[in-house]
């Protein structure tokens, strides 16, 4: 069998969560977890290069994950903001944008040790609020295992983050290779160490009966003796194509899968993919609205406007934007009246007055200051609705 070491330049490197992320305090978003009330912001310069990537606690293997770049580039985006970040986020059951899905805030209920000590540790708080899409959605094996460690978490410290390392092991050909080749070969890599593994934290591929608590060392020895493609006649998401370590696909995949769609129909457009940057950048430091992408493909950010009769807050989409199949513009739809927003919007809205939402065409060519338009009418929101 040939090793990928034959083809590839093949770099290890071993950071500290606590050089790779700052701590931002700020306030939780009203009715959530109090304690969620930290923003993960990236520490370190861009770190891109496609690979896999180990995550350890007190050097035990929690996660194993990993980064492919950008849907047209192997070697675009930053996998400390894009996954590290979150996964600190999540895995601490501290990050502010911290959200779940209601399926597993009923299988939380459903365990009574821990729901016991899930309510106990956090308090009360909004159920309603706590559950949706912020873009970084936690599950079950984090939050058991964050209120495990609730200790060490409840009052987070960069030193606390010190304690976290990400292992990460990344490939670079001399010559010029195909995206798609690169994908392939760290997916082969993450399906066999995963089924080496089976990681506590990991969604796909989890046997809890196969776990392998390991230290840094012993995965670096694996490592040595596994870089070579999987060989086709035993390659075993075929063998377990029915299974199900191949059906439950991982959260922060599918994150990243939508995040990085949206980058490739924008691409394939010709719009530079720094307005997404700049607009993730801007969204992270504001504590009153949330992001997701979607697979349609598009881009929606959330805000809570009050509460419904019941009392349960409203949470609304303020905002999508989405690209037309053929046309070089972003459609937008605002959940605002347009006469809220400025006067260089409304020109590029045909919406009646008094009606929601407002729906603005804005060209290509009108982005060149990148995110301005979207800082532009999220503070109309923010001051329509006192965010």
């Amino acid at each position: 069998m040939i090793s990928y070491e034959k083809k590839y330049s093949i770099n290890e490197n071993t950071y500290l969560g606590s050089d790779l992320v700052n701590l931002i305090e700020v306030t939780p978003i009203n009715g959530n977890i109090a304690s969620l009330n930290i923003l993960f912001k990236p520490k370190m310069a861009k770190i891109s290069k496609p690979g896999v990537y180990a995550v350890f606690f007190d050097n035990i293997l929690l996660y194993l994950g990993k980064y492919q770049g950008t849907s047209k580039d192997a070697f675009g985006g930053c996998v400390n903001r894009e996954r590290w970040c979150k996964h600190l986020a999540t895995i601490t059951l501290r990050g502010k944008k911290v959200s779940c899905k209601p399926s597993t805030l009923q299988k939380v209920k459903n365990e009574p040790n821990l729901k016991s000590a899930f309510y106990d540790f956090l308090g009360e708080f909004d159920e309603d609020v706590f559950v949706g899409d912020r873009g970084c959605v936690t599950v079950l094996p984090r939050i058991q295992f964050a209120i495990n460690n609730w200790k060490e978490f409840e009052n987070l410290t960069s030193q606390d983050l010190a304690r976290f390392k990400f292992h990460y092991i990344s490939f670079e050909n001399k010559k010029a290779t195909s995206t798609g080749e690169y994908r392939e070969v760290i997916t082969d890599l993450e399906d066999k160490f995963i089924e080496k593994f089976h990681p506590l934290l990991n969604v796909k591929g989890k046997d809890p009966s196969k776990t392998k608590i390991v230290n840094i060392e012993q995965y670096k020895l694996f490592l040595k003796n596994n870089l070579t493609p999987l060989e086709k006649k035993n390659d075993f998401r075929k063998k377990f194509k029915n299974s199900k370590i191949y059906t439950d696909k991982d959260i922060f995949d599918i994150e990243n899968d939508n995040l990085n769609l949206f980058i490739s129909f924008m691409e394939g457009r010709g719009l530079d993919p720094q307005f997404i940057e700049e607009s993730i950048n801007y969204l992270d430091s504001d504590t009153s609205l949330n992001y997701y992408f979607t697979d349609i493909p598009d881009f929606r950010i959330t805000g809570i406007i009050g509460a419904y009769k019941n009392g349960n807050p409203n949470r609304r989409v303020l905002i999508t934007i989405k690209l037309p199949k053929k046309k070089r513009e972003l459609k937008v739809n605002v959940f605002l009246p347009i006469e809220h927003l400025d006067r260089s919007l409304q020109k590029l809205s045909r919406t009646v007055r008094n009606t929601i939402p407002t729906e603005i065409s804005i060209p290509f060519m009108q982005l060149n200051t990148h995110s301005d338009l979207l800082v532009r009418i999220i503070s109309a929101l923010k001051s329509y609705y006192n965010l």
